[in-house]
């Protein structure tokens, strides 16, 4: 359970600061659509997701599985150079990449090309970071973990509040941040070859790439028509998004350890049985405090929809007592009007019911 939390701090730290981030520098930037940034680029969470499984967590397994010492930093290095290809083919093609989403190019662009730079160095770090946990230094993982991603928050607010032009600073944290990640690789550092053996790394993660290859296509499309429905509807989307992603940390957290146990042989059913147990409680426990927090929230705005209900009701009533009021002005002016005028120049009154011709009888005809 304590090795479970440990690495889920870190993986939620990870994923929580860079939203922070994004609204953060829209209050520094004085625009709110800076934070949309965060869904347009959302759906390459997968791709890193995608590299880290296949050249991270799977190199990992097949190194304790095969006895292959090569397969870590092999994994790392393909992991590197198809990181590269991948995250440069939407800057390349930046504009078409906005505009998939029908958001101005313009605008966005210089802000999607941080994000997606972002994304492409913490690939990197989590590649070494899946070496630290199979070698049982998650506390050290922790440690570059918060280092790099509360580093990171500090030089960009920074920056960009000293810098007036964004690009330029944006730029700078990214080569700063790179620079970290340098020194990360030369530090763990081991002598390796290079070979085509990481292909046998999708048989032990074979399951994750294909859930993280349709979420990929999922969030993509699935963002793309949320762009359009509004930015109220995006912003609720965004906070649901945060909200979710501490429980799908811890999860991943969970998968994490497991992987670890397994692959070195020491996976105690028994005992993931009991912190299974402990996590669902915490897991039911959580939900109830959100439920509760939701009902709260109803309550009130059926209460204040009640007042204003109320309110409105009121004021039809003051409009509809004022508009007799003021046909009832009119009528006594009209009646005054008609007061004041001569008898002898008075129209006469005509009947309504129109006058009925008296009939007369015919003289009856002779009889023969």
């Amino acid at each position: 359970m304590k090795r479970l939390f440990t690495i889920g701090s870190g993986l939620l730290v990870g994923s929580i600061i860079p939203v922070i981030s994004w609204v953060v520098l829209s209050v520094v930037l004085g625009d709110d659509r800076i934070t949309n940034v965060f869904s347009i680029c959302y759906a390459f969470q997968f791709v890193w997701i995608i590299l880290k499984c296949l050249f991270g967590s799977g190199a990992n397994i097949r190194k304790e599985k095969e006895k292959d010492k090569n397969a870590v930093w092999n994994g790392i290095f393909w992991g590197a150079i198809f990181a590269v290809i991948i995250f440069a083919f939407p800057i390349i093609f930046i504009d078409g990449y906005i505009n998939f989403f029908g958001q101005d190019v313009s605008f966005y662009k210089i802000y999607v090309i941080y994000g997606l730079l972002q994304l492409f160095e913490q690939t990197l770090l989590q590649l070494i970071m899946e070496k630290l946990y199979f070698e049982d230094k998650e506390k050290m993982a922790n440690i570059h973990l918060f280092s790099f991603n509360i580093l990171n928050f500090l030089v960009l607010i920074v920056l960009c509040l000293l810098i007036s032009n964004t690009f330029l600073a944006l730029m700078i944290t990214l080569g700063i941040m790179f620079i970290y990640i340098i020194g990360l690789f030369i530090w763990q550092f081991e002598k390796f070859k290079i070979d085509f053996k990481f292909i046998k790394n999708i048989r032990y993660e074979s399951n994750n790439l294909i859930n993280a290859l349709f979420m990929f296509a999922i969030y993509t499309f699935g963002y793309r028509n949320a762009f359009q429905a509004g930015e109220d509807y995006l912003l609720a989307l965004n906070l649901v998004a945060l909200c979710t992603d501490t429980q799908w940390d811890m999860l991943t957290a969970r998968d994490t350890v497991a992987k670890v146990d397994i692959a070195k042989g020491r996976y105690d059913y028994k005992k993931e049985m009991r912190v299974k147990r402990r996590r669902r409680g915490v897991s039911v426990l959580f939900s109830l405090q959100l439920a509760a927090v939701h009902d709260a929230e109803h309550d009130e705005a059926a209460a204040d929809g009640d007042e204003d209900g109320a309110a409105l009701h009121g004021g039809d009533d003051q409009a509809e007592q004022a508009d007799h009021q003021v046909q009832q002005h009119e009528v006594d002016e009209t009646f005054h009007c008609l007061s004041s005028v001569p008898a002898g120049l008075m129209p006469t009154t005509v009947s309504a019911r129109p006058a009925t011709r008296k009939r007369t009888s015919s003289p009856a005809k002779a009889m023969p």
